[in-house]
């Protein structure tokens, strides 16, 4: 799961920063415990920060709402600070091995990984039915040109 959640972050990572004052109020914030208030309350949720563009993210995250019942909470963009980081790890950290207790298994890596490759899979589709682009072959064939 630590590899699921530092791929995410890894994605954005180039364009992003981290500064070292608390610069978001989570110096004093203890991810883990939140993490088990949370669980004893039935709520099941992952900490995402950093932008990530990828396209198969959002299903991603959909089929994890739907399938385990896990929300992603986006607690930053771009500008995280070592606070923030070391929140969002132990707080993950204690709901991944919640996952796996229950599931036996590391269900949400398996699930990025699915989703991930059923994307690649419907883009290698599209791309071989888009039409490529013919050569004209003289000059007589080519479009008129428009002074």
């Amino acid at each position: 799961m630590k590899a699921c959640l530092a791929t995410i972050v890894l994605l954005a990572s180039a364009s992003c920063a981290v500064f070292t004052p608390d610069r978001f109020g989570y110096k004093y914030r203890d991810g883990p415990s939140e993490a088990r208030e949370d669980l004893a309350t039935g709520v099941r949720k992952i900490k995402v920060y950093g932008l990530d563009e990828e396209a198969w993210v959002p299903e991603y995250s959909k089929e994890a709402r739907a399938t385990f019942g896990v929300e992603f909470d986006v607690i930053a963009l771009c500008a995280v600070d070592r606070f923030l980081l070391a929140y969002a790890d132990g707080y993950n950290a204690v709901v991944e091995d919640r996952l796996k207790k229950i599931y036996g298994r590391d269900v949400l890596a398996e699930l990025r990984d699915s989703v991930r490759a059923r994307y690649k899979e419907e883009k290698r589709a599209n791309q071989a039915l888009e039409p490529t682009p013919t050569a004209v072959t003289s000059a007589a064939e080519q479009p008129p040109r428009r002074p």
